[in-house]
C-alpha cells in the first residue's frame, strides 16, 4: 500500500485565507524566498500565516530593520490600498541616487518577510513594481503603530471585560507605573504579546515611534483608568479605616517600660530575644510595629543601650530628658529616625491631602510615579505605613488584612466616651477624639480592643506606667488625667462617677516618683516612703543616710540597674538626672 503526503488543499473543506490566496499568486521563487525567509516548511500556509500575525515576532524583526525602513512599513501599514515601488521610494528620497538607496530599504524588506513585490511588464517594456504588505502583518503593526508619531492613537469607549479580567494584574501594575510606559525591544517588563492582546481589546494605545532601539509605547485608556477608581471607591465604601493618632509613642514607652521588668539578652547572632515580650499585654496596638522595631527605634532614639551583662537596659539620663517633654515633641523626634524617607512622606502627604475623600493605594501609586521619583509597590506600602504611624492618615484595610485604601485623618461626627464602673473605658468612633486625648487614655490605660471601638482597662498598674511617663512632665498628672476624662465623657452625656475619680487619685497617689542625681547619688523621694526604703535597701546590701526631709544619700557603691530594681520592686517609678 503506498502513503500519499496529503497536503493542506487535500483536505476536505478547507478554505484558503487571504494570505495564502497572495501568496500563491506570486511566483515560484518569491513565494519559496517568502517560506525560507520566516522560516516555515514550504507550503505550510497556515502555519506562515500564524508566524507572520505574531506581533511579538513582527515587532521582533520590526525592530532590526532601520529608521527609514521602519518608516516605510509605518505608511504601509496605514494605507488601505497598494503602492508602487517608484512612489513609495519618492516619499523619502529626491535625486537618482536617493531613491535607488531607498529601492535597496525595498528589497531589504522584501528579504525581511515584510513586503513582497508583484512585477508586470508595461507599455514599452517598462516593469512596474507593486509593493504589497501581507494583510496579517498589517494587522500586527496596526495595534502597535499609529500614523502620526506625535499622538497617541484614539481611546476606544468600551473594552472588553473577559480580556481585561485575564489581564488585571497587568493592567493594575501598568496604572500604578503612572498609566504609561515604554518598552525597548528584548528590555520590557510586560511581554509584547501582552501589549498586543490589551491593545487589540481596547485596554490600551500602543505605538511604535522612531528611537534606537526602536521603543513601544503604550498608555491606558481613559475608560479603563476610570473603572479602576471607580472601583476603588465602591470598596473604600465598604472598609473600616484605622487611625493610630499617637499610639507609636505609647507603644515605644510600653517597650521601655518592660525593658526594665525583663532580661532581654543579646543573642550571638545580634539580634534581641523579645520571646518573653510576646503576651498579649506586651503586644503593640500600633498595626504592623513590632517589638524589634519598637527596640530599633528606642535605639535610634538613644533611650536603650546595653548594660555590662550584655542585656538591654535604659539609658537613664535621656530617658529622663525624653519624659519631659510633651507628646508632639516626642513624635517630631520619632519623625527624625526616617529623615531618609522624609521627602518621599511629605510627596504622598501632599498627593493625600489633595484628594477629597479615600484614594486606593493603586490611585496613589499612579500619581506618585508621574512625579519625578519612582516608586515600587513596597515603596509606598512602607510609605503609607509610616503615615500611618504618625497618624497623619487613616488606612482602609480589607478582610485579608491588606491595605487598599488610604484618606487623611478625618475627624468628625458624633463621639462617646462611656467610663464603666468596672474600670472600663468604651470609645465609640474614636477617631473623632482629639489625639492628645487618646495618647493620655492609652498611657494610664491597658487598651483591650483596638477595633471600629476602642476599649480600654484601668488598673493601679496602668495607673503606674502612666505615671512613669506623664510624670515628668504633667506636674500633677492625675489631674490633668481625670479633667480630660470627665470631659470628654460629659459629652457623652454621662458624669465620671466619684469612685472612679478617688480610686485613680488613690493608685496615683500611692506610688511616688524617685529622682536619684548619680553625680552624689542622692534620692529624692516623698518623706514616708523614704524611711521604707532605707529600711529595704539595707537588707539589700545597700546603704542609704537620711540627709533632710524627702532626700537620702546613697553611701554603697551601686549601678543604676540594680538601685532602679530595688526601687521598681516597691512600686516607685525612677528618674535618673
Amino acid at each position: 500500500m503506498r502513503l500519499r503526503k496529503v497536503t493542506p488543499n487535500a483536505i476536505k473543506g478547507y478554505a484558503m485565507t487571504e494570505m495564502e490566496t497572495e501568496i500563491k499568486k506570486l511566483p515560484a521563487d518569491v513565494m519559496k524566498s517568502i517560506f525560507a525567509t520566516w522560516g516555515v516548511t514550504q507550503q505550510h500556509y497556515r502555519e506562515l500565516e500564524k508566524k507572520a500575525s505574531d506581533p511579538v515576532e513582527v515587532l521582533a524583526r520590526f525592530a532590526e530593520r532601520d529608521e527609514t525602513e521602519r518608516r516605510m512599513l509605518m505608511i504601509l501599514a496605514s494605507t488601505a490600498h497598494e503602492m508602487e515601488s517608484g512612489e513609495l521610494a519618492a516619499r523619502f528620497d529626491s535625486g537618482a541616487k536617493k531613491t535607488q538607496e531607498s529601492m535597496n530599504h525595498i528589497d531589504a524588506l522584501v528579504g525581511a518577510g515584510f513586503i513582497y513585490l508583484h512585477r508586470k511588464r508595461g507599455r514599452l517594456n517598462q516593469v512596474e513594481d507593486k509593493v504589497f504588505l501581507f494583510p496579517v502583518i498589517r494587522q500586527a503593526l496596526s495595534v502597535l503603530t499609529v500614523r502620526d508619531k506625535q499622538k497617541l492613537s484614539p481611546a476606544s469607549p468600551v473594552f472588553e471585560k473577559t480580556i481585561y479580567k485575564k489581564y488585571e494584574r497587568d493592567i493594575l501594575a501598568l496604572y500604578e507605573a503612572g498609566g504609561s510606559f515604554i518598552y525597548h525591544h528584548g528590555n520590557g517588563s510586560m511581554p509584547v504579546a501582552t501589549i498586543a492582546a490589551l491593545a487589540r481589546a481596547g485596554i490600551l494605545s500602543a505605538y511604535i515611534y522612531d528611537h534606537t532601539p526602536p521603543s513601544v509605547c503604550g498608555v491606558l485608556n481613559h475608560p479603563v483608568v476610570a473603572a479602576i477608581e471607580r472601583r476603588e471607591k465602591t470598596i473604600a465604601a465598604r472598609l473600616s479605616f484605622v487611625h493610630n493618632h499617637y499610639a507609636l509613642i505609647n507603644d515605644i514607652e510600653r517597650f521601655l517600660y518592660t525593658v526594665e521588668e525583663h532580661r532581654i539578652r543579646k543573642l550571638k547572632n545580634g539580634a534581641f530575644d523579645f520571646s518573653l515580650l510576646e503576651k498579649s499585654e506586651y503586644m503593640p496596638v500600633t498595626p504592623g510595629m513590632t517589638n524589634a522595631v519598637l527596640h530599633s527605634l528606642a535605639a535610634l532614639l538613644n533611650l536603650v543601650c546595653l548594660n555590662e551583662d550584655n542585656e538591654l537596659a535604659l539609658n537613664y539620663e535621656r530617658f529622663y530628658d525624653w519624659c519631659r517633654k510633651d507628646v508632639k515633641e516626642k513624635m517630631d523626634e520619632v519623625h527624625g529616625c526616617y529623615r531618609d524617607r522624609l521627602v518621599d512622606i511629605e510627596t504622598l502627604k501632599e498627593i493625600i491631602d489633595s484628594h477629597q475623600g479615600p484614594l486606593g493605594i493603586p490611585s496613589l501609586t499612579a500619581e506618585a510615579n508621574r512625579t519625578l521619583r519612582k516608586y515600587t509597590a513596597a515603596d509606598i506600602a512602607e510609605i503609607c505605613r509610616l503615615l500611618m504611624w504618625f497618624g497623619d492618615v487613616d488606612l482602609g484595610i480589607d478582610e485579608a488584612g491588606e491595605t487598599v485604601s488610604i484618606r487623611s485623618h478625618e475627624r468628625g461626627g458624633d463621639m462617646k466616651c462611656l467610663v464603666n464602673n468596672n474600670f472600663e473605658v468604651v470609645l465609640i468612633n474614636p477617631g473623632a477624639f482629639d489625639a492628645e486625648f487618646l495618647y493620655l487614655l492609652a498611657s494610664m490605660a491597658r487598651c483591650k480592643d483596638r477595633g471600629e471601638i476602642f476599649t480600654f482597662e484601668l488598673s493601679e498598674e496602668s495607673v503606674l506606667r502612666g505615671k512613669y511617663f506623664l510624670g515628668a512632665f504633667y506636674r500633677e498628672a492625675m489631674d490633668y488625667f481625670i479633667e480630660a476624662l470627665a470631659a470628654r465623657a460629659a459629652k457623652g452625656g454621662k458624669s465620671l462617677a466619684k469612685n472612679i475619680e478617688t480610686t485613680l487619685r488613690r493608685w496615683y497617689d500611692r506610688h511616688p516618683n524617685a529622682f536619684v542625681r548619680m553625680s552624689a547619688v542622692v534620692i529624692e523621694l516623698k518623706r514616708e516612703r523614704l524611711d521604707e526604703i532605707v529600711h529595704v535597701a539595707q537588707k539589700e546590701g545597700i546603704t542609704i543616710a537620711p540627709l533632710a526631709p524627702g532626700y537620702a544619700l546613697v553611701t554603697t557603691p551601686v549601678n543604676k540597674r540594680k538601685l532602679a530594681k530595688l526601687l521598681r520592686k516597691e512600686k516607685i517609678n525612677v528618674y535618673f538626672i
